[in-house]
């Protein structure tokens, strides 16, 4: 009877040790919660992002741009929104592209149309001269008014789409169709003016734009460009060698009067030089002409026989012919090689 009151006495006090124990760890486990949640409004913001508090979801205090931690109450007292502001975001519209087959997106080639356009399945724009084309287009862009972009606009990549849609069709409809086709870097910058006029935050960096002809008519419009390009190029072929046979005209023109020239400067140079050999034997050949004639005619035939191979003197008298063998002027070895 005596050992049952002390074995009661030992399980009672194992009890209350676990219970001590107990108490011990859940003091611990509230203290570390209302020390999690005293640091719960505790965030460290990276590089890229920017940090807006919400005081029962309304703004307070300022945007927080720099990089670091940001504190605040804890939820639901205050709330951290953080916003990728300084990553670039893209954001792809096809409203107006045409529909394309599980085959066509996976391989990202189109087959050949055959048929119609089917309204509410292929997407389509109306040009300024009411032609078709269709368009799809890439924005890239960054948030540069956290304030503006949460609270004005919704941070809503749906209703940023809305716009972008909508702008392409008020760009196509001020615009040919082969002015839209033609240029899709100018039709892309038009979208681009209207998006920064709305005034949403947003600073965009670049747009891809891609604007074609419907694919029934695809291939005959491009063998129209190929030909008028074709058109083109032969006109500015034509062109150039029209201005090279011009130039090469001009360049043989110029030769021929550079020659003429020269040629009409030396004979009047010769001219002159005769002349006034003319003037100053003249005065000489009336004093003894027989003596000029005979010393001109001695010169004369001086560069006759210079240059004669063969000489063959005739006497008149007796009407016969004497042959002087003379010794040949030797000539030169480039014309003896001739």
């Amino acid at each position: 009877m005596s050992d049952e009151p002390q074995s009661h006495s030992t399980g009672l006090q194992g009890v209350l040790d676990a219970l001590r124990v107990i108490t011990v760890i859940g003091k611990g486990v509230v203290v570390l919660l209302v020390i999690g949640f005293c640091f719960s409004g505790v965030r460290s913001l990276d590089d890229s992002e920017m940090g807006i508090v919400l005081r029962f979801g309304a703004m307070h205090g300022e945007v927080r741009q720099e990089s670091g931690p940001i504190i605040a109450l804890p939820y639901p007292i205050d709330e951290i929104v953080t916003i990728p502001a300084k990553r670039l975001r893209t954001i792809k519209s096809d409203t107006h592209w045409y529909a394309l087959t599980e085959e066509e997106e996976r391989t990202g080639e189109d087959e050949t149309a055959t048929g119609t356009l089917s309204p509410g399945v292929d997407g389509s724009l109306l040009t300024a001269d009411q032609n078709l084309v269709h368009a799809a287009c890439s924005l890239n862009y960054r948030v540069t008014d956290p304030k503006k972009f949460i609270f004005d606009y919704g941070d809503s990549e749906a209703l940023l789409r809305v716009h972008l849609d909508d702008l392409i069709v008020k760009t196509a409809a001020v615009r040919t169709a082969a002015d839209a086709v033609g240029d899709p870097t100018g039709f892309g910058l038009q979208i681009i003016r209207g998006l920064n006029g709305l005034g949403l935050g947003l600073e965009i960096d670049s747009i891809d734009m891609n604007v074609e002809w419907p694919r029934l008519v695809k291939p005959d419009i491009t063998k129209v460009a190929d030909a008028t390009n074709d058109k083109g190029r032969r006109i500015a072929d034509a062109g150039s060698y029209g201005r090279r046979r011009e130039n090469e005209a001009k360049s043989e023109a110029s030769k021929i009067e550079f020659e003429a020239l020269a040629w009409a400067q030396e004979h009047v140079g010769r001219t002159v030089a005769d002349a006034r050999t003319f003037e100053r034997l003249y005065p000489k050949y009336l004093a003894n002409p027989d003596v000029v004639r005979r010393t001109l005619y001695e010169d004369r035939m001086r560069r006759i026989v210079a240059d004669a191979a063969e000489i063959f003197l005739i006497r008149d008298s007796d009407k016969r012919e004497l042959r002087i063998d003379l010794q040949r002027r030797r000539k030169p070895k480039n014309e003896a090689n001739d």
